[in-house]
């Protein structure tokens, strides 16, 4: 039974939460599908853009290709295709392009084409000049490149984006580069995805210092051993795919034109097929370049997409506050209202009830000798019941959003020597002493009427808090006034909730002074409509009520 009463009590609250926040709930989704449709409309918008740039690019590799195809060296019109692809920023636009190339006699037949390889170009500076250099990795990792192709096709690896982080080798001469290492890295993980290793050095006469060569970026953060040289510079990398060839062994040479473009999509990737027939037979060229993952690095994320979706997401938070807060206040209000009701419900009880009592007694003549005291009781509770009614119009009132503020000047000084003059008897009563601490004029620009209420709250409480024989101190700065009277400190709570209407602090005070409780509720809506600072604060001897208009 416990576990269902749990159940049952989290389903609540659940719908308890769901109830009151559902709004802000559909604030964050609404806002997120904005983003969403907001970052789809953009990445399509840049990759249009890529699929024009790109469309350009394959326009000057064809040029390029063009010029090379009467050389009828399959390897030869390759590196031409490879030495057009553009840079982008400080990166080259490495792997994003696949290029194959493959040559045909003039019988047709084929002469050699580029197998399934990987192209590393390795551009280095010296003496301000950018050298390149293109290494064939089949040459030097024939077993190793296999495999990676298998794996390159079997797992879908075009989607993904690979660089080299680091490249050992030996140097043959001056200018031949045998790698003995080649480290490649995803992109996006930044974890190795192969690592080619080869002997041929052994069986070559290569220098005996091995060559370490690394990105500028990565020399920085690299030593260098006694063992080997350092070299600084860029790794680009391209996948030479036969695949992307669709033409048979045997060329048909009369079926073919004199010059074939086409430009064709399929899934994210883009395509151009040259086809060319020349006096030395035909050549054709396929470049295939992964629009989405030219998008994916073009900078629309960090650049558009991001600020978007922080943006975004600042403003959901922002009104989800609002409405919390909103709803928050909204919550209080309702159950301020329920305990004003109720309140109100509790304080006209006993008076209703003293008038019934005496009217009874009255109408059947019980007691001849106390129907003077009769009377006068019922004259007293209705005293009072009319004090509680007229205060909760006052209250009414100035809570009302729409009620208009007078702005006069006025003196707090002279209303407070006034109201003092009312409590003059019940002072001398108690035997208490007033002092008066002139420290401004005291001049404020309000309604004399309902500044004067407050200040009879403020002065009232401290003539019927005051300790017998206290002193009560009423200070008058340039703008606002101050009243401390001697006497028990206010508790934590009741310096929290002194300001609610009808909040009585001590259980008996109604029955010995009449009060309403509503006193400093009236006084509180008058300050807030004149957004003055005010508040209730213990001093040593006693508490201080103040407040300041600006």
């Amino acid at each position: 039974m416990k576990e269902l009463g749990k159940c049952r009590n989290g389903r609540n609250g659940i719908r308890s939460w769901w109830k009151n926040y559902q709004t802000a709930v559909w604030i964050e989704v609404v806002f997120l599908g904005i983003i969403c449709i907001c970052s789809v409309y953009l990445f399509s918008m840049e990759k249009q853009n890529q699929e024009a740039e790109a469309e350009a690019v394959m326009t000057e590799i064809q040029k390029a290709v063009e010029a090379a195809a009467d050389s009828g060296d399959a390897e030869e019109i390759l590196y031409t295709a490879l030495d057009a692809l553009p840079r982008t920023g400080d990166e080259l636009a490495d792997n994003c392009y696949e290029v194959a190339a493959g040559v045909y006699s003039s019988t047709g037949f084929s002469q050699g084409t580029t197998n399934d390889n990987i192209i590393c170009r390795w551009q280095s500076y010296e003496d301000g000049e950018i050298r390149t250099e293109y290494i064939s990795l089949e040459k030097y990792f024939e077993d190793e490149i296999t495999d990676f192709f298998d794996v390159y096709r079997q797992n879908q690896q075009r989607s993904h984006r690979l660089y080299i982080s680091e490249m050992d080798g030996y140097y043959h001469g001056e200018d031949d580069f045998c790698p003995m290492r080649v480290v490649l890295c995803d992109s996006y993980t930044g974890e190795i995805v192969y690592e080619l290793t080869n002997s041929w050095y052994e069986n070559e006469n290569y220098t005996s210092v091995m060559v370490r060569r690394l990105t500028e970026l990565q020399e920085a953060e690299t030593g260098s051993g006694d063992s080997e040289q350092m070299q600084s510079g860029y790794f680009s990398v391209y996948i030479c795919d036969s695949e992307l060839l669709s033409v048979p062994e045997k060329y048909d040479m009369s079926m073919a034109e004199d010059d074939i473009r086409e430009i064709y999509s399929g899934g994210s990737r883009y395509f151009i097929h040259l086809t060319n027939v020349n006096r030395f037979g035909a050549y054709e060229c396929c470049i295939s370049v992964n629009i989405r993952k030219l998008t994916l690095h073009s900078g629309i994320i960090r650049q558009y997409i991001l600020p978007i979706l922080a943006l975004g997401e600042a403003l959901a938070v922002f009104l989800i506050c609002v409405y919390v807060y909103i709803k928050k206040k909204q919550e209080n209000i309702r159950r301020l209202r329920e305990t004003f009701l109720n309140a109100i419900a509790h304080e006209m009880k006993t008076p209703t009830a003293v008038i019934k009592n005496s009217a009874e007694c009255l109408e059947a003549g019980l007691q001849q000798e106390k129907q003077t005291h009769y009377i006068n009781m019922i004259g007293s509770e209705a005293d009072h019941m009319n004090d509680l009614l007229n205060s909760m119009l006052v209250y009414t009132r100035v809570t009302d959003a729409e009620c208009e503020m007078k702005k006069e000047p006025y003196l707090l000084k002279e209303t407070a020597e006034r109201i003092c003059g009312r409590y003059e008897d019940l002072m001398q009563k108690k035997e208490l002493s007033l002092t008066w601490d002139i420290q401004g004029s005291g001049q404020v620009t309000s309604d004399p009427v309902l500044m004067e209420m407050v200040m009879d709250n403020y002065i009232s409480n401290a003539v019927k808090f005051c300790s017998t024989k206290g002193g009560i101190r009423i200070t008058v700065y340039e703008h606002g006034v101050s009243v401390y009277n001697d006497g028990p400190e206010l508790s934590a709570e009741e310096l929290s909730c002194i300001w609610e209407p009808l909040y009585q602090g001590d259980a008996s005070r109604t029955a010995r002074d009449g009060s309403s409780g509503m006193g400093l509720a009236i006084s509180e809506a008058i300050l807030k409509m004149y957004r003055a600072d005010y508040g209730a604060r213990n001093k040593a001897g006693g508490p201080e009520f103040y407040f300041h208009i600006r």
